[in-house]
């Protein structure tokens, strides 16, 4: 209390001495409530001084990497970018996106009539062939055989062997082994997507996008059962091939099998441009992470 006594006679004998030496006027500083103003004002703005634990004139240039002058907490609770995390979920995402394959649904239908008309025309050839002759007069031309191999594999688009087309032509290419041949084409495409690509234990569990080139909708594919790399056929092939062809021998079954998977193809093919834009989209559209700072929590620390 003596010191503030002290310091307000100091004040009030120097805003005197002003008054002397001054020419101007100066009457409102007489005022004693200006007066006792201005002490309370310079008296607070002493103690402001006096309490605060740093006084900078201007504001310390900080960088990154610095060794902060003291510990510095938060003096309210917000939020924060957290942008490594965020580019984190952006790969994430990113790797979660499904891929897209392009499937054509019109393919089964195209090997089917392919094979039915290459088959029919060899049985037509096989006929006009018996014309004039009677079955005791028939004699096996050679050359003639190995001519008709060569269209048949020109109209099938695939490599006979001889026991291959041995067998089709002793069945004399009938309407029978027409129709079984069609049936088992589009038996085994029934429901099923037959790829090039082998699918990896993340792209099952995940799954793929389907893309029907012809009616331009896209499925999404849960059940690997469904997905056949064209490297693993057999099993399932043969199951359909038993079926079919369940009434013949062992040798028409074993001469369907090889044939006809010789005429599969993939149905489905990987559209990388298209799973390219998928993940992009989702890079794009990703929101941004925070966290949240809370108050008095300590954010820099010296």
């Amino acid at each position: 209390m003596n010191f503030l006594k002290s310091l307000k006679t100091d004040a009030e004998k120097y805003f005197r001495k002003l008054l002397k030496k001054s020419n101007m006027s100066f009457d409102f500083v007489r005022n004693s409530l200006f007066q006792r103003w201005m002490i309370a004002i310079v008296l607070c703005l002493i103690l402001a001084i006096i309490m605060a634990p740093e006084f900078h004139v201007s504001e310390p240039q900080l960088q990154l990497g610095m060794i902060a002058p003291r510990n510095i907490k938060a003096d309210q609770a917000f939020l924060v970018e957290d942008k490594q995390a965020a580019e984190q979920k952006k790969i994430e995402d990113a790797e979660n996106v499904k891929p897209v394959y392009d499937f054509d649904s019109n393919l089964s239908e195209k090997i089917r009539k392919k094979s039915v008309k290459a088959l029919a025309g060899a049985a037509e050839r096989y006929q006009n062939s018996l014309k004039g002759k009677s079955p005791e007069n028939v004699q096996i031309n050679i050359s003639e055989l190995q001519k008709e191999k060569r269209r048949l594999e020109a109209s099938l688009g695939i490599y006979l062997s001889s026991e291959e087309f041995y067998v089709l032509n002793e069945s004399k290419f009938s309407d029978d082994i027409q129709q079984m041949f069609s049936r088992l084409i589009v038996s085994f495409y029934d429901d099923r997507f037959i790829t090039n690509d082998t699918f990896g234990k993340s792209e099952k569990q995940k799954g793929i996008v389907v893309r029907n080139l012809k009616t331009k909708t896209k499925e999404e594919i849960k059940d690997p059962s469904l997905l056949l790399n064209i490297q693993e056929i057999d099993e399932t092939l043969q199951k359909k091939v038993n079926m079919v062809f369940r009434d013949e021998s062992s040798t028409v079954k074993e001469t369907a099998f090889s044939v006809v998977k010789k005429l599969i193809e993939p149905n489905l093919s990987f559209n990388k441009e298209e799973t390219q834009k998928k993940r992009l989209s989702i890079i794009g559209d990703a929101n941004p992470t925070f966290f949240q700072v809370q108050k008095n929590e300590m954010i820099v620390r010296e």
